[in-house]
């Protein structure tokens, strides 16, 4: 489960690639907007880590918020896959396999990517199916999980033998 400091960290980079861009040719977003947006979203990862919390409305609230229309579709994917992930995350706690593996399948539907968030929502969705006894599939969404965090470990490590830091 992710932690505090790593929820506030995820949210300060996200803010930072929506206001820069991430190195695109777009406009600046319009910082008021766009940080409302990813405040709101902040907010939501906070309540949920509140140990009282244990529902997961909070988080389907953020995730309902209008998108203001300069966040690129990319920042879009990877804060509602992160969304869906930590609803995931409550669901399994609660031990609702069905609602768990709904949240994963709904993030999943957004686009696998090689990257974290498609490998948060796999293995959150291994554990659901796990949890409702069909082993087989749990297996194979373990199996695509580890498959993308070999591919990051890779291009990682290939950087760093490239000099980058």
């Amino acid at each position: 489960m992710r932690t505090r400091r790593q929820s506030c960290f995820a949210a300060a980079m996200l803010v930072l690639c929506v206001l820069h861009g991430c190195g695109s040719e777009r406009e600046p977003v319009s910082p008021l907007e766009a940080t409302e947006w990813i405040d709101q979203i902040a907010r939501a990862h906070a309540d949920a880590d509140l140990p009282a919390a244990g529902t997961s409305a909070g988080l389907e609230e953020a995730l309902a918020l209008p998108v203001p229309s300069d966040v690129l579709p990319e920042h879009r994917r990877v804060v509602h896959q992160d969304l869906l992930f930590r609803i995931a995350r409550v669901e399994l706690a609660a031990k609702r396999f069905d609602r768990a593996l709904a949240a994963a399948d709904r993030g999943l539907a957004l686009g696998r990517q090689t990257d974290m968030f498609s490998g948060n929502l796999l293995i959150a969705r291994g554990e659901a199916l796990e949890g409702l006894g069909r082993a087989t599939e749990a297996a194979s969404a373990y199996y695509e999980a580890l498959e993308i965090n070999r591919k990051l470990l890779h291009d990682v490590l290939r950087s760093k033998d490239a000099g980058a830091p």
